[in-house]
């Protein structure tokens, strides 16, 4: 009764309009890898943008995380959170365990910086006493004070080199230059005329850059603190770029630095003559959407973020782009799986996403067309993978098909008669949805039937199978009970409910693969499975969940069934061996919205949910 992680296609970083993103970087222990991390939700994302295979999550925090950084010997990762955390934890072990834990302020944390020998760490951000923090990594003893600002602070960073000098710029729109270790103020650099978003040191630590809303990049004496010159663009006029600078970075021998703004550009500069110059710019688009609000520069990569969620990557010299990584930002709400095998996924944010197991090495791919504009409640696959279905929050119901790229949504939609919970399609072409007042019946996306619950009952769930040349319909429903239904010609008949003594709604029902038993899931966590001729339980034991199921998935061969939950397990059950069962704990921190198997030789399971992440594991049935 085992199993384990196979893969992680993790989240890409939330984003605001106006608001600078943190993207941490490092090259390992070994100085061989290009890491970069950020924050998601209440995780921390690590990607490996050589290898997507040994992408990784850390899920340590219980508030929203906001930044996460890289000691310089690349053992360990410092992450800050809205609460005023830091954690200190392992980057090289799977358990990434726990060194350090410290609240260092009151309110949320903007940015960290590591000092060159990886012993001291700098937070900064919004305190109610204070607005930053100077600790020892291990034992949190206080390493001194920044003082000398106002406002709330954006960005920090230390020069790696003895004397030890650091760099803090906040909404005061002045740089506090300070002197340590012990950290004391030394003085402050008046350049900005608005907020300053970022701030970054050399690797030699000879000088250091400023980034501000203003427009302007600064470059400054990394030891004395003097202003040595500034970044200006002659197409844009006295300024660097024409819309604020959201983040600065360096690139590793320090002789190009990068800038990235809300005017959708991204820069590439020469510090090395002490007098700026411009050398070219990447277009990355035009619009809000491809603001550029976060940026780093690993050891072959410039990596770039719009807001979007786009991570665009070029090479090491930022002339090239060489890939663009999509995946969700939001939280995964429902999903369904092809037979190619692709799993599509939809999230919070109207957006649907697809990602194919027929390699390793695939990465997410977003969905191009006309989507959702809301939450994405439901998604289901017709036979062969002719098309997918999908319903949202938007009270449409749309179809997805394979063009001439890859997957796309078809233009047109059509609106549902009240809020869709759940779809699911028949082999023989008929879409099924459950919406809040109604049951709907589409054939392709013209409405066929429809049954009007009124207010005796809400609908939650839905499933179909073919029995006898009829389509058997299961709706679960808030009255906590399963309504079943025969579709017949162009109509929806009643036909019972199922003998059931559920105490909450019923969130998930699945039919077997052979259509004869019927796996029903409700809001209290319990998991019946029913006869379907008889319409009686003949499974009354799966218990373990402790909160709502959202998702159930049979086997091909109809012997075991997979659950997800809100509990955030994941639990793969025997039909024959009842009491039998492999637990996937903590499978998806937030909570698990869909579960699916695989297509293929292997028992290969897929999870996916509230951290916008899509796991794989491999369930091992020998040892039943």
């Amino acid at each position: 009764m085992s199993s384990f992680l196979c893969q992680t296609y993790p989240p890409n970083p939330p984003t605001s309009r106006g608001t600078s993103t943190k993207i941490g970087m490092s090259l390992g222990p070994k100085g061989d890898r290009d890491l970069v991390g950020y924050a998601s939700g209440k995780v921390i994302v690590v990607r490996d943008l050589k290898d997507p295979t040994k992408d990784y999550i850390y899920a340590g925090h219980a508030y929203t995380t906001t930044v996460v950084k890289f000691s310089p010997t690349g053992y360990y990762a410092a992450s800050g959170d809205v609460a005023g955390n830091v954690k200190i934890w392992d980057t090289t072990g799977d358990e990434h365990i726990l060194k350090s834990e410290f609240k260092v302020l009151g309110g949320r944390v903007n940015d960290l910086s590591w000092d060159g020998e990886s012993k001291r760490v700098i937070a900064v951000g919004d305190g109610r006493e204070k607005f930053a923090h100077c600790f020892q990594f291990d034992t949190g003893t206080s390493t001194g004070d920044i003082l000398g600002h106002a406002k709330v602070l954006n960005s920090v960073a230390i020069r790696h080199q003895r004397p030890f000098r650091a760099v803090t710029a906040g909404d005061d729109g002045g740089i506090v230059f300070s002197h340590g270790v012990p950290w004391k103020w030394n003085k402050t650099l008046s350049a900005h005329t608005s907020f300053i978003h970022s701030v970054a040191y050399a690797p030699s630590g000879s000088h250091f850059v400023s980034a501000g809303a203003d427009g302007h990049v600064f470059l400054w004496d990394g030891v004395t603190g003097d202003k040595s010159g500034e970044f200006v663009d002659p197409a844009v006029g006295s300024a660097a770029h024409k819309g604020g600078v959201y983040s600065v970075s360096w690139s590793l021998d320090g002789k190009s630095i990068v800038t990235s703004s809300g005017d959708c550009t991204v820069k590439i500069w020469d510090p090395t003559t002490f007098a700026p110059t411009f050398i070219h710019a990447i277009t990355s688009g035009k619009g809000i959407d491809n603001q550029q609000v976060g940026n780093t520069w690993t050891k072959s990569f410039v990596v770039s973020l719009g807001i979007n969620g786009l991570l665009n990557i070029w090479d090491a010299q930022g002339e090239k782009l060489v890939k663009v990584v999509e995946a969700p930002q939001r939280s995964i709400t429902s999903t369904t799986m092809m037979q190619s095998p692709t799993l599509l996924f939809g999230s919070s944010d109207g957006r649907t996403h697809s990602v194919s197991f027929a390699s390793p090495t695939e990465v997410p791919r977003l969905i191009p067309g006309a989507g959702h504009t809301n939450l994405v409640s439901g998604l289901s696959s017709s036979n062969k993978d002719a098309s997918v279905w999908s319903v949202g929050f938007d009270d449409q119901i749309r179809e997805i098909r394979s063009g001439v790229n890859g997957l796309e949504f078809m233009g047109t939609s059509t609106k549902t008669l009240s809020q869709p919970k759940s779809v699911c399609a028949s082999p023989s072409g008929h879409t099924y949805v459950a919406s809040v007042s109604n049951i709907e019946v589409f054939r392709g996306l013209q409405r066929v039937a429809t049954v009007d619950l009124g207010n005796k009952w809400q609908a939650v769930s839905i499933d179909v199978v073919e029995r006898a040349g009829k389509e058997v319909v299961a709706v679960g429903g808030e009255d906590m009970k399963v309504h079943l239904y025969t579709f017949e010609g162009t109509t929806l008949i009643e036909d019972g409910t199922l003998e059931s003594s559920h105490k909450g709604a019923i969130t998930a029902v699945a039919f077997s693969p052979d259509g004869k038993s019927i796996a029903v899931g409700d809001g209290g966590g319990k998991i019946f499975v029913y006869d379907v001729e008889t319409r009686k339980p003949i499974i009354l034991r799966w218990t373990h969940h402790t909160a709502r199921v959202h998702s159930l998935s049979w086997t091909p061969d109809g012997k075991h069934v997979a659950s997800g939950s809100l509990d955030t397990h994941i639990y793969v059950w025997c039909i024959e061996k009842q009491l039998k069962h492999i637990a996937i704990k903590n499978a998806i921190p937030g909570g698990v919205w869909g579960v699916a198997w695989i297509p293929g030789g292997k028992a290969k399971l897929v999870g996916a949910g509230a951290d916008g992440s899509v796991r794989t594991w491999e369930a091992m049935f020998h040892v039943w």
